[in-house]
């Protein structure tokens, strides 16, 4: 007798698109990993970096965290707050928080309500997809001709902006550096 393993997955009701450029933005109150209420409302007159991601101490979120945190002063310096969405409780996000050192607020949205609500689901809703949104003081997506730190875009998983080159680290482009390439190829001309 053979036995088989069915895993059920959550019906999967389709995610709402997500909110577009100058759509306002859908409300939320979530707590925090200090376990205060953190929500849209109390945002208003801040540009806010809403990023989603799906888990807590696996390698790409934990990635992309350091990212936020490294950029952190130049968004405060632009006038923008950094705020993290997974599912996860508040204790987990305390304890990411703890280990990783990061100063910025992770909210706990364990129902997937805020998540679905931005169209940022994934796997039948198990977990919240890897989305960046960038809202304005007015609590909207913004428009097209806003003036913004940086206009940014709704980017689907795996759709993130590439850095440019002066930003990726050792290695890049310095100025008046030459390729790899060519100052190898000159090496062996040199010595011919």
């Amino acid at each position: 007798m053979a036995l088989s393993l069915v895993l059920a997955l959550p019906a999967a009701a389709k995610s709402p698109e997500p909110p577009k450029e100058g759509d306002k933005a859908p409300e939320f109150s979530l707590p925090s990993q200090d376990g205060t209420a953190v929500s849209l409302e109390s945002l208003k007159g801040k540009w806010v970096v809403l990023y989603f991601y799906p888990k807590d101490f696996t390698g790409g979120c934990t990635l992309e965290a350091r990212g936020f945190q490294k950029k952190l002063a130049e968004f405060e310096t632009r006038g923008a707050t950094v705020v993290g969405v997974s599912g996860q409780s508040a204790k987990s996000h305390k304890e990411f928080c703890e280990k990783e050192s990061l100063s910025f607020r992770l909210l706990a949205d364990e129902k997937r309500e805020v998540s679905r609500a931005y169209g940022s689901l994934m796997l039948g809703g198990l977990l919240s997809a890897r989305n960046t949104f960038l809202l304005s003081p007015a609590g909207s997506s913004p428009s097209a001709g806003s003036r913004s730190p940086r206009r940014a875009r709704r980017r689907g998983p795996g759709r993130h902006r590439r850095a440019p080159r002066e930003e990726i680290g050792p290695g890049a482009k310095r100025p008046g550096a030459q390729p790899r390439a060519l100052r190898a190829s000159r090496a062996v001309n040199d010595g011919a």
